[in-house]
């Protein structure tokens, strides 16, 4: 079964250890629209599917579930990478690297 917009919203303000409450005030909405959007009775409108990925920093991929990895877990993934190439790779590359990250 695929996952929910609701469900991604949910489990990322779990991981985050927001509340409903703490979520609505950062998004800068009412408790009832972020309930609405938690129980699936509402989809967000596009200008507020940015505002709450931004607010739980993820994109609007993974609340969407485009993309499966949150950006946490994709910087994760790309820090432990560089961490173990970082020997093998010459100031030039490290410069590229660092110019493609800070885009």
């Amino acid at each position: 079964m695929e996952e929910m917009l609701s469900d991604r919203i949910k489990r990322t303000m779990k991981e985050r250890g927001l509340t409903q409450k703490e979520f609505a005030e950062k998004c800068h909405l009412t408790e009832a629209a972020i309930s609405k959007y938690l129980s699936g009775y509402r989809t967000p409108h596009l200008e507020i599917l940015v505002v709450l990925a931004q607010s739980l920093t993820v994109t609007t991929d993974y609340l969407l579930g485009v993309e499966n990895k949150s950006k946490e877990e994709s910087y994760q993934l790309v820090y432990e990478m560089i961490a173990r190439n970082k020997g093998k790779m010459s100031a030039e590359e490290k410069m590229k690297l660092i110019a493609l990250l800070t885009m």
